[in-house]
């Protein structure tokens, strides 16, 4: 049997206050998916057709979120995407790209040094040659 690949989910944290409390799960990415929303979010500043292809490729990858509306969950949609302000959207963009591309933290605690070794010796005498008759 193979190796059966998985994408991780990254919960998407925001640092504005006004974000607090709010919660997205989505799925990762491939690096071609990464090499994609950059050319997109890079278009998008002056493509309006662009813009959408981007909400619709992230759309795609919302696992789910704590969005409400007066009290009342709000589903995950392009639509109720794309009725969202524009720093939100910026803000889960910026949050995601980075999720996936970050590179983890180093272990807590060094690896133990395992020291040094002694190398075997090798013999250095000359063998002696003796000649068959």
């Amino acid at each position: 049997m193979g190796f059966q690949k998985r994408r991780k989910t990254y919960v998407i944290e925001f640092t504005d206050p006004e974000l607090e409390g709010f919660e997205v799960r989505m799925r990762g990415l491939s690096i071609g998916e990464v090499l994609e929303i950059q050319k997109l979010e890079e278009v998008s500043k002056e493509n309006l057709q662009a813009l959408n292809k981007l909400l619709e490729f992230t759309a795609a990858h919302i696992e789910s979120w704590n969005l409400e509306e007066d009290g009342v969950p709000v589903p995950v949609s392009l639509e109720e995407l794309k009725g969202l302000d524009m720093p939100v959207i910026s803000a889960l963009l910026d949050g995601w790209t980075k999720a996936v591309s970050d590179v983890p933290d180093p272990l807590d605690e060094p690896a133990p040094s395992g020291g040094t070794s002694e190398a075997p010796s090798i013999p250095m005498e000359l063998f002696s040659v003796s000649h068959a008759s």
